[in-house]
């Protein structure tokens, strides 16, 4: 069966990052109080925020990136403004002349991905990252543009 078309906790447990009784204790508690599954298992414990990440990346097709071991390029992250960013969880990290890299908490949707095109003036290669990298990465990226320059003195 097509992964983007498969269910998150069967794809963890096909990956053997979660049991079938783990999954099953999860969409118990996701049928009688709600939410989303995956944060369910990561509130309970069964897996980490890592792992649902690189399996919301397989089921997406979209390669999973973490954003901290990854030195970023300052000039792509600033294509894109502070606030941009924060509403759409994800940062600019590096481009080339015909691309933009941009690691988000994915899905992105397709309009936000055209607006960064647009701002840009370069195709977008998405990747999935975790949020609370990207929220780490664009809080340095922007503290640092708005860190006054060190003036020498004589």
């Amino acid at each position: 069966m097509d992964d983007i078309k498969r269910k998150i906790g069967e794809i963890l447990v096909e990956n053997g990052v979660l049991g079938r009784d783990q999954l099953d204790g999860a969409l118990a508690i996701q049928a009688k109080e709600g939410g989303l599954v995956g944060q369910i298992l990561i509130r309970t414990g069964c897996i980490t925020e890592e792992e649902l990440t690189a399996a919301i990346s397989r089921q997406l097709r979209i390669p999973y990136l973490p954003l901290s071991q990854y030195s970023l390029n300052q000039e792509a992250s600033l294509r894109l403004n502070e606030d941009f960013c924060r509403r759409h969880q994800l940062l600019a990290f590096d481009d080339d002349d015909g691309h933009i890299f941009v690691a988000g908490v994915c899905p992105v949707d397709g309009d936000v991905l055209e607006a960064i095109e647009k701002k840009a003036g370069r195709r977008v290669r998405l990747f999935n990252a975790l949020p609370g990298e990207i929220l780490a990465m664009t809080d340095i990226v922007f503290q640092n543009k708005r860190r006054p320059e060190l003036k020498k003195t004589a």
